[in-house]
C-alpha cells in the first residue's frame, strides 16, 4: 500500500516535470517578448540629491495639492502666498502684490 503510494507521487512528480519541460519548449517565443518589452521598461534614474529625487518620484500628486491649495485659497478670497486677505480681483495680499511688482520689472529688464 505504502509502496503503491509512493509510485503513485513518482509519477505525478515526473510528470509535472515534463510538463514544465514542455512548457520551456516554447518559452523561447515568450523571451523574446520579454526582451522587447523590457526595452521599454523604465530604467531607474538616478538624481543628484535626494529632495529631486522625491520631487520626481511624487511629481504628480505635489502639483495636485498646490493647484488644490492654489484654487482654494482664491475661491476665499485669500493671498496664494500666505493667509491675509487678498486685494479686490488680485490673488496676493497688499505686501505679495508689491513683491510681484518688483520680480515682473526685475524680469522685465
Amino acid at each position: 500500500m505504502f509502496r503503491k503510494w509512493i509510485n503513485k507521487l513518482k509519477l505525478k512528480k515526473l510528470s509535472s516535470q515534463e510538463k514544465k519541460a514542455k512548457t520551456k519548449i516554447k518559452s523561447p517565443h515568450k523571451q523574446l517578448k520579454k526582451t522587447t518589452l523590457s526595452l521599454f521598461q523604465k530604467k531607474p534614474k538616478e538624481y543628484p540629491n535626494r529632495f529631486l529625487k522625491f520631487y520626481h518620484e511624487n511629481k504628480s500628486r505635489l502639483n495636485k495639492e498646490r493647484r488644490s491649495f492654489y484654487s482654494e485659497h482664491k475661491s476665499r478670497s485669500l493671498c496664494v502666498r500666505c493667509h491675509k486677505k487678498a486685494l479686490p480681483r488680485i490673488v496676493f495680499c497688499s505686501y505679495h502684490q508689491q513683491k510681484q511688482k518688483g520680480y515682473n520689472q526685475k524680469a522685465r529688464e
